[in-house]
């Protein structure tokens, strides 16, 4: 960075711990505006803990993006909420995912990574997928769950969908071309994103951003019980598997009404979270950045 002498740093803040000396270098020794993202800090209490000097060295940047809600609540103790800038992430496009009319199908979709079972903390888990898939075919039996994606956790999710005795119920699609994502989108009745959230409002996780702009409803996990089912783009199930399984069913007999979620949720993602608006924003970002 000192050779390059850059206008300036947006740091992605995935490697965390990374973050406290790189801001120090960035505003002490470069002299450059700093830009950083956090994430990761809603989980364990342990984490935070260990979150510490990242989250007190955000002081040092000059703007911090998020797009997930309760974060406010995490910068305004910090007081740096006036250095946050809310823009949806990642965005998506409208030429590829667009909107349209959906046939009645009983199919359920995953898209996304499948990380190894023993590190999917934090991530979206597909596994979790299996056991309310198992839970649900007591319930209904012509159900049909696509898996899109591909990772270290692909043998043995399939394995899992194996011993659970899932096989006639659930097809692997591994990799598949961003192109040709939205065909599955636009055939299937709901969509899963497997991790724990507030709310699903469109403006963050790339693959509830997709299927929205396809007019496919959402569902996620609830980050408390308290939480109601519906949010405001999409859907919020319980942690509890035989819950969530019940959840869904319901869900199935009012397509009407998950429709009606999906059009609003879809009208949002091709109004806000579009890669055009997004880049955008960035840009005006890092301008303005420069500029103070």
């Amino acid at each position: 960075m000192l050779d390059d002498q850059p206008d300036l740093v947006h740091f992605h803040n995935y490697y965390l711990f990374s973050f406290p000396y790189t801001a120090f270098f960035v505003r002490n020794k470069l002299k450059r505006p700093l830009i950083t993202q956090l994430h990761g800090y809603n989980n364990s209490s342990l984490r935070k803990v260990l979150y510490l000097p990242c989250l007190l060295a955000l002081r040092k940047a000059d703007r911090i993006l998020y797009s997930y809600e309760p974060e406010e609540a995490l910068y305004r103790k910090l007081g740096v909420m006036e250095r946050a800038v809310k823009i949806p992430v990642p965005g998506v496009d409208p030429q590829v995912f667009s909107r349209r009319r959906r046939c009645d199908s009983r199919r359920l979709l995953y898209v996304g990574r499948i990380p190894r079972p023993e590190t999917a903390y934090g991530e979206k888990s597909p596994f979790l997928l299996l056991h309310l898939l198992r839970n649900l075919l007591h319930q209904t039996k012509d159900v049909v769950l696509d898996v899109i994606g591909d990772g270290p956790g692909l043998r043995y999710c399939r394995y899992l969908a194996q011993k659970l005795g899932l096989m006639e119920h659930i097809a692997f699609h591994g990799y598949i071309p961003y192109s040709d994502l939205p065909r599955y989108y636009q055939v299937s009745a709901l969509t899963f994103s497997p991790i724990q959230v507030y709310d699903i409002d469109g403006w963050f996780d790339g693959a509830i951003q997709e299927s929205l702009a396809c007019g496919t409803p959402v569902a996620a996990f609830k980050a408390s019980e308290q939480t109601p089912l519906r949010g405001t783009y999409g859907f919020l199930l319980s942690t509890n598997m035989e819950k969530a399984a019940a959840e869904v069913s319901a869900l199935l007999k009012t397509l009407e009404d998950m429709d009606q979620v999906a059009e609003e949720g879809s009208r949002f993602v091709h109004e806000n979270c579009t890669c055009e608006k997004v880049a955008a924003e960035l840009q005006e970002t890092w301008e303005s950045a420069i500029r103070t």
